[in-house]
C-alpha cells in the first residue's frame, strides 16, 4: 500500500484502519454481528448502512436479523452492535418477539462488548422503549456497553452521525490491532 493511498484512506475511516491494512482485506479474526430489528424497513436501513461503512473501513461484520439471533449467538461474540427500533409505545418489532421471550431470564453476557442505536419517536409514550428493556436486559446478562445508548427521534440526522462517531471510537479504542501491520 502506498503513502499516498494511506493517506487517502484514513481521510475516510479511523486513522488506526488505514495503516493496519487496505481496506479491501478484511480483519483476521471473529467478526463482528450487526443485528438490526425493524418493523418498516428503518432499523434495517441503518444497520445495512453501519456495514458497508464497516466492511469499507477493512472490518468484517456479520449482518444478522433479530428473528436469529439468540442469547447464545450473543455469548460467541466478542463484540456486537445492535440496530433496533421501538413500535407504537414501546413494542419490539415483531422480528423481535421470540428474542424478547427469552429476554426474562439473564444470559451469561460477561464477555459480549456492544453497542446500541435505539430507533423511536417521541410521540409515542414510551420512547425508543424496546431499546432501553434491551439494554437493561444486556446489562443484567453481564455483557459491557462499549458507549452510552445512541436513541434517534423521528430519523434525527445529528443523533444518526452521533452513532456513527462512536461505533468509530469504539472500533478505534477496542479493536485496533495490538501489532499495526506496515508501521
Amino acid at each position: 500500500m502506498s503513502l499516498r493511498i494511506a493517506a487517502a484512506s484514513a481521510a475516510v475511516s479511523p486513522p488506526w484502519i488505514a495503516i493496519a491494512r487496505p481496506a479491501e482485506e478484511p480483519s483476521p479474526g471473529p467478526s463482528l454481528l450487526l443485528a438490526y430489528a425493524t418493523q418498516t424497513g428503518v432499523a434495517e436501513h441503518h444497520a445495512r448502512d453501519t456495514a458497508a461503512r464497516l466492511r469499507r473501513a477493512g472490518v468484517a461484520v456479520q449482518l444478522l436479523e433479530f428473528d436469529a439471533l439468540t442469547p447464545e449467538v450473543l455469548a460467541a461474540r466478542p463484540r456486537a452492535l445492535l440496530v433496533v427500533s421501538t413500535t407504537y409505545d414501546g413494542d419490539p418489532p415483531d422480528m423481535a418477539q421470540a428474542f424478547c421471550e427469552r429476554m426474562g431470564t439473564p444470559a451469561a453476557l460477561s464477555g459480549l462488548h456492544y453497542g446500541l442505536l435505539s430507533l423511536g419517536d417521541r410521540c409515542y409514550r414510551e420512547f425508543c422503549g424496546f431499546g432501553r428493556r434491551l439494554h437493561a436486559w444486556l446489562q443484567i446478562s453481564g455483557a459491557q456497553a462499549g458507549f452510552p445508548t445512541v436513541e434517534v427521534d423521528d430519523e434525527d440526522a445529528d443523533a444518526l452521525a452521533e452513532w456513527h462517531r462512536q461505533v468509530d471510537a469504539w472500533l478505534v479504542r477496542d479493536m485496533r490491532p495490538a501489532h499495526p501491520v506496515g508501521l
